[in-house]
């Protein structure tokens, strides 16, 4: 009887430990590479949420967010510009419909590299993630350029910290794939863009260049050395 007991709790312990191996975990990932000019330019960035089993059921959650440069990329060269919370109007963010804020982060470091953000449902029942690689669409980050130039390059990363974590339904700790700390999301810098006229502008550009073409015309003409008439008369020789 010993023996079997003995046994039974091996089992046991076996199949709680095959259990906690398989836990789900929270995935999250990046989309890009994302393109951003020079001198001012503007772009986003897409991060995404799955889950590693497809059973996590996601309500509250909060992320910290770093804009880090690549080689000799200078520092604060790319910043986290002002954010439009773009995911809260996207029918496929993670709490689409079913949303309890807006705006819902903040940025923040000496150079605007920091971004903090978070949600939950309104009604707090969560939602269920689908199983990765299909994902819900998290945050939606705004950046912009400042001393950056063409070529240089950034890295956008989760924060291992205390601002990052991710709650059920029950505000219970969802696990956090490794992954999701050692993947990112890139940002290359290309060439400034050259300003595109409004179309006020436009108009009177064109309008402008009628007027010039109508006077010199009209000077030109004046200046034209008169011919002579058609002699009509009797030869001479």
């Amino acid at each position: 009887m010993r023996i079997r007991f003995f046994v039974s709790q091996l089992v046991l312990v076996s199949l709680l430990a095959s259990c906690s191996t398989a836990r789900a975990a929270i995935i999250v990932s990046f989309g890009g590479p994302v393109n951003v000019a020079a001198g001012g330019g503007t772009a986003s960035i897409d991060v995404f949420v799955s889950s590693s089993t497809g059973t996590d059921n996601l309500d509250l959650f909060g992320a910290e967010f770093l804009l880090a440069p690549v080689g000799l990329s200078p520092v604060g060269g790319l910043q986290f510009g002002t954010q439009l919370e773009g995911q809260l109007s996207d029918g496929t963010y993670v709490h689409a419909g079913n949303s309890a804020g807006s705006p819902i982060g903040n940025v923040s470091g000496t150079n605007n590299e920091t971004y903090i953000g978070g949600d939950s449902t309104a009604d707090f029942a969560g939602t269920f993630l689908p199983l990765d690689p299909l994902n819900h669409l998290l945050f939606r980050l705004d950046l912009a350029t400042t001393t950056a130039l063409a070529g240089d390059q950034y890295q956008l990363t989760l924060v291992n910290d205390g601002n990052t974590f991710f709650l059920d339904e029950n505000f219970s700790d969802l696990s956090i794939d490794g992954s999701s700390f050692s993947n990112f999301g890139t940002i290359n810098i290309t060439a400034a863009t050259a300003a595109v006229p409004e179309p006020g502008s436009m108009v009177l550009c064109l309008s402008g260049l009628a007027a010039g073409i109508v006077m010199y015309r009209r000077r030109h003409k004046s200046l034209r050395i008169p011919r002579c008439p058609a002699y009509s008369g009797p030869y001479v020789p």
